[in-house]
Order: C-alpha cells, then structure tokens, then sequence
C-alpha cells in the first residue's frame, strides 16, 4: 500500500468516527418556527424539526400597557370586563352618617356618604357672621330678650 492510500485511508476512518460520534453525541441544531405559539399564559417559538417538545424564547403573557394583549406575541388575553355600580335612590343611614347603599354585588360600596348635620346648627353658623354686623338696635330687636325690653 502506497503512502497516499494510507493516508486516505486514516482520512476516511477519522472522518466516518468524527460522524458517528457527533451523531452520538446529538449534534443537532433545531429549527424553529418564527411564528409564536401560545396558550393562556405562555408563549414560545415551537421546534419545526424531529424535536417537536422542545421550545425557544419560552416565556409568560406580559401586557404593560393594559391594552388586552401580549406585549410580546400579541396574544388576545382575556380582558375582565368593567363594572358599574348601580345604587339605591332610598338613604340609608346610621347614627354618624347617611349614603346610598349599592344595589349590587358589591354591597360595601356606598355612594354620597356623608356626615349628618343638625339643620340648626348649619343655620347658626352660617347666620353668624351676619348677626355680628347688624346694627346695634336691629340686634336688639331681634334677639329675644332685646324685643322684650322694647
């Protein structure tokens, strides 16, 4: 045998126990589809080679701008449809305040809750500032023991 036959001999030897092993060894690279796949929570770019489990760029739903959809992958996601509340007409009140209670299932919602005021205070204070201005002999007559002494 020639040196050159030898040489080529090693040469495809060495080259078919290179192939063996890398094909052993799992030398393969996977394709993948550039189209997300999805489900509810999820997205990730599917194997579109023999590998089918195997997924790329795995990763959960993210909607940052609260717009219903995946900021990501664009998946619809389900959006929770906004309530509103509806409200009685009737006041309900207790001993520090009064409201309308909430009709509906939210019924620890209260809508124009406010304090109770007495009518004659309310009345006072704000007559108030008006009484001190009067003159002295209208004051008189209208403070009821002024009017007595007339």
């Amino acid at each position: 045998m020639s040196k050159l036959t030898k040489l080529l001999s090693v040469f495809v030897i060495a080259s078919t126990v290179t192939a063996g092993v890398a094909a052993l060894a799992g030398c393969h690279t996977h394709t993948y589809d550039e189209k997300w796949s999805t489900s509810e929570t999820q997205h990730w770019h599917a194997a579109t080679c023999a590998h089918e489990d195997q997924k790329k760029d795995l990763g959960d739903h993210v909607d940052a701008n609260d717009d219903g959809k995946c900021d990501v992958c664009g998946y619809q996601m389900e959006v929770e449809e906004e309530h509103t509340h509806t409200y009685s007409n009737e006041w309900t009140s207790d001993a520090t305040q009064h409201w309308h209670a909430a009709t509906c299932e939210h019924t620890d919602q209260k809508k124009d809750a406010a304090n109770h005021v007495d009518a004659n205070e309310a009345a006072n204070a704000m007559f108030a500032d008006i009484r001190c201005r009067l003159p002295p002999k209208l004051k008189a007559f209208l403070h009821p023991k002024g009017r007595a002494a007339l």
